[in-house]
């Protein structure tokens, strides 16, 4: 389109009244300075506090005459703006507008299909690769390459050989790994953060197997700590019987006369000496077996 047939912009659009309201304006500036300075002039004591008062009440009328004036002034120059504003709408701002989302919607629509046809040419070749090595649990939407306008297909595909390249070599590493079938389950979980990621796999999966080697560890030290307890608490027992006095049957004697008051027969005691081999934690146990029984111990 030549731009020479449209006629210059600044012939088309030209404001005529403004500039006249304006100088009008400048003129009432002068009276208005001067009956302001005579107010401000004027001094205000308690005899002239009236007067001052009075000042500033006209002062106040003629503001609101000024202010309703101008808006009469700003409605009359307004109302054939809106009608400008309507008439720019209809012959420019609008044909405009239309021209540019119909010119958009038809780039959008190009760019679309160029970058499409980018994106199954990549996806072809990532396939094609992929089914090459033997890959099969990844689909190209997961492979997080940007397919742009901008970017040459030989870059994207370029990509996309180094990522299946790097999966190799995960592959290959985790073949190495103790568990390696829990760690290939992470490595190719899509909605994990161990996807596609051989070392965050295989740390997980060797921080899961630490922690359960760790309680097994501990239940398995409780265990032997409760059976050697267990085992001290029997030896103090079978030394106890031991040494235990026979066991004799006293003939009842029918009493012949009220007996007084029998004293409590106190029962023996006997000393045990036996050796104790055992943990720390195990010994204290034992320690605090012997203190809670009542034995007399050193």
């Amino acid at each position: 389109m030549d731009e020479a047939m449209i006629p210059a912009l600044d012939s088309l659009i030209i404001v005529k009244q403004l500039p006249v309201i304006e100088e009008q304006l400048r003129t009432v500036k002068e009276s208005v300075d001067a009956r302001i300075n005579d107010a401000l002039c004027l001094a205000c004591t308690e005899d002239t506090l009236k007067a001052v008062k009075a000042m500033r009440a006209q002062l106040n009328k003629e503001f609101k005459e000024f202010e309703e004036r101008r808006k009469a002034v700003k409605n009359a120059v307004m109302k054939p703006l809106e009608g400008f504003d309507a008439a720019y709408k209809e012959c420019v701002s609008i044909a405009y507008k239309d021209a540019d989302a119909e010119l958009k919607r038809r780039i959008e629509s190009v760019e679309r299909g160029l970058k499409d046809d980018k994106t199954e040419k990549v996806k072809a070749y990532f396939d094609e690769y992929c089914e090459s090595k033997n890959i099969d649990f990844i689909d190209f939407g997961h492979t997080g390459i940007n397919v742009t306008l901008t970017a040459s297909l030989k870059s994207l595909k370029a990509q996309a050989k180094e990522l299946v390249d790097r999966i190799i070599d995960d592959l290959a590493l985790i073949t190495t790994q103790e568990h390696s079938d829990e760690i290939m389950y992470h490595y190719t979980k899509v909605d994990g953060m161990t996807y596609l990621n051989a070392s965050r796999a295989i740390t997980l999966t060797a921080e899961k197997y630490r922690t359960i080697a760790a309680e097994k560890a501990r239940e398995e030290d409780r265990r032997k700590r409760e059976e050697a307890a267990a085992a001290a608490i029997k030896k103090v027992d079978a030394a106890v019987e031991e040494f235990a006095p026979p066991t004799v049957v006293e003939p009842v004697y029918e009493p012949t006369e009220t007996p007084s008051e029998v004293s409590p027969v106190k029962e023996p005691l006997y000393s045990v000496s036996f050796k104790v081999t055992a943990t720390k934690d195990m010994i204290k146990a034992l320690k605090q077996f012997l203190t809670e029984g009542g034995y007399d111990f050193e």
